[in-house]
């Protein structure tokens, strides 16, 4: 925070003309060496634009002083630093040359709001192929942190590891502003622990999502719901994290529906169009397989009111009352509404939990041509 520097009294507080062009020149002492730090407000649109710059450029970011006579209440300095001549400039390390890597789908909505932490990391990077999309790290995510570069919103309710806290958190420099198809890749450096997670905060239903949640459901990110977005205005949106551990653990051969304690095979839909879902309560372990290539399934516990049924919508589920209705069970939530090939084979296996009974549930339109001819099997 510069304690016991020279601290450049500015004459002005904020009347300084659009357009001004500052310069600082400095000799150093005998250590050979000096850092000069700018002071300016955290989160405040009086930045000048110079956040962008400074991150880019090799100053570091520290919360504090306290301005103002020392009242909170009114606002905080943000203290960035930069050590003159400080150590040599290492060449950009390419994505893929990273211990671990993640390439995203190219983006499939016109607008697509986004946020990416990571945990655990040593050195990480993103690259976009949209030019007005870049990053800045800010070290040690917590409540209260800025989102994006282009808004003053805040995020609050950042609690536990599965929501990055304590992670790196990339942040983007717009806030939706991002082409459609811009494709997006993390590379990571694990610190001593030799694990390194990779997580997307995506607003929970939003048709500005990129269309991601599909590809990470169907590639070993897990889901929690959280943070909050919009200076902690739940009534606005909620994030939903989506994270990913690398290495992980060693992927196990996929169990045969069939090996499963017991299993049930449904009949080849039927219709053109089929509109289902799928829910099993008691169950230890549960799998879905299906001979469409494109129809996959996000196991999510817990199934409840508000819960998003498709993966390709943001239409969520209400009067989730009692077992019968599958309240509690683990919900199969289809990637796709509707868009499923006629001929479509479905299988569900389960093991049982300590009750030593499942019960597979299948929702269905009720009086609905969708049906894949599925209600008088049933």
């Amino acid at each position: 925070l510069c304690q016991g520097g020279t601290y450049m009294r500015p004459s002005l507080h904020k009347a300084i003309d659009v357009g001004t062009e500052i310069s600082v020149g400095v000799n150093t002492g005998e250590s050979g060496e000096s850092s000069i730090c700018v002071l300016l407000f955290d989160n405040d649109s009086r930045d000048g634009g110079w956040t962008e710059f400074l991150i880019a450029n090799g100053y570091t970011s520290t919360i504090g002083p306290t301005p103002l006579n020392n009242n909170v209440a009114f606002s905080m300095f943000r203290t960035y630093c930069k050590t003159f001549p400080g150590p040599p400039t290492a060449a950009p390390i390419p994505i893929a040359s990273y211990e671990y890597f993640q390439d995203f789908p190219a983006t499939s909505t016109s607008q697509f709001v986004h946020g990416i932490c990571v945990v655990g990391a040593s050195a990480v990077e993103a690259s976009s192929t949209d030019a007005d999309l870049t990053y800045v790290e800010v070290n040690d995510f917590q409540s209260g942190e800025k989102l994006w570069s282009d808004r003053s919103y805040t995020v609050g309710d950042v609690v536990g590891e599965e929501l990055c806290q304590g992670g790196t958190y990339l942040r983007p420099s717009t806030v939706k502003v991002i082409d459609k198809g811009t494709e997006i890749s993390v590379g990571v450096n694990t610190d001593e622990s030799g694990e390194a997670t990779i997580c997307v905060l995506l607003f929970e239903n939003d048709h500005r999502d990129g269309g991601w949640p599909a590809f990470l459901s169907t590639n070993g990110f897990s889901v929690t719901t959280g943070p909050l977005t919009m200076n902690g205005n739940s009534a606005i949106a909620t994030f939903e994290t989506y994270c990913k551990t690398y290495p992980g653990p060693p992927t196990a051969a996929p169990i045969p529906i069939a090996s499963y304690e017991y299993s049930q095979d449904f009949p080849a839909t039927s219709t053109i169009e089929f509109v289902h879902a799928i829910c099993v309560l008691g169950a230890s372990a549960i799998d879905v397989s299906s001979t469409d290539p494109d129809l996959s399934y996000f196991s999510i516990a817990d199934f409840q009111d508000g819960e998003k049924l498709w993966g390709d919508r943001t239409y969520t589920v209400d009067n989730v009352v009692g077992e019968e209705l599958c309240q509690g069970g683990t919900y199969l939530r289809p990637s796709t509404v509707k868009v499923i090939d006629k001929g479509t084979e479905i299988s569900v296996g389960v093991n049982t939990d300590e009750s030593g009974e499942a019960t597979i549930c299948v929702l269905l339109f009720e009086n609905d041509h969708r049906d894949g001819g599925w209600p008088a099997f049933l």
